[in-house]
């Protein structure tokens, strides 16, 4: 019985481990896309295929119409 209560708090210690270090790792990942997608724009920006002057207000909370971003280059949906 013993083995087995230290078997099991063991695959629980592991496990809590585990979903820290995938926690981690989302957190990177996210990190790095928005790292990536903020160069992009600052690319584009310098190269003049982005607009960075007499830009309206953005409008939050509508639907998209499936144009395509000109920052991310992704469909707005």
């Amino acid at each position: 019985m013993k083995q087995a209560r230290e078997a099991r708090d063991r695959a629980d210690v592991l496990m809590r481990e585990a979903e820290v270090t995938v926690s981690q790792l989302r957190d990177a990942l996210r990190e790095s896309v928005s790292k990536a997608l903020r160069r992009l724009i600052q690319a584009k920006l310098r190269d003049g295929s982005l607009p960075h002057v007499d830009i309206g207000a953005p409008i939050l909370g509508l639907p998209g119409d499936g144009s395509v971003c000109g920052a991310c280059e992704q469909q707005i949906s």
